[in-house]
């Protein structure tokens, strides 16, 4: 949570590295609230790679993408956030964020219906470049 109300004040840090810090869904909760509306944080690189989400972080994180205007890459690869996490950001409305350029779900446990999905969800997003 401080992390979160830090991060939301914070107008110069642009690139976070938080990978295997064990942030679990609650982390994932305060991040969402940090990049979430216009006075949200100016981060335009977070990786968030090996924290244990799990499909209730990517649902957190589902609910303030497709509005946020400043994130390019977002790194949850090794998250286990499973076909129920892939859904929650599809169903988030994912595609509707104009500025992500970089997508790493790799390691993320999801069967051939996800990552159909997933390749679906790229073809709906003409600025995402990398999608892994």
């Amino acid at each position: 949570a401080e992390l979160g109300s830090m991060l939301v004040h914070n107008r110069s840090l642009l690139d976070l590295n938080l990978c295997s810090n064990a942030l679990g869904p609650d982390g994932a909760s305060a991040l969402a609230a940090a990049l979430s509306g216009e006075g949200g944080a100016a981060l335009s690189d977070l990786d968030l790679g090996c924290n244990e989400l799990g499909p209730k972080g990517a649902s957190h994180l589902a609910q303030v993408l497709p509005s946020n205007r400043r994130l390019e890459r977002l790194n949850l690869r090794w998250n286990n956030i499973g076909d129920g996490g892939m859904e929650a950001l599809i169903q988030g409305g994912l595609e509707k964020n104009q500025t992500l350029k970089e997508l790493q779900l790799f390691g993320n446990g999801l069967s051939a219906e996800a990552t159909q999905k997933m390749q679906t969800l790229k073809e709906a997003m003409p600025n995402l470049k990398v999608l892994k």
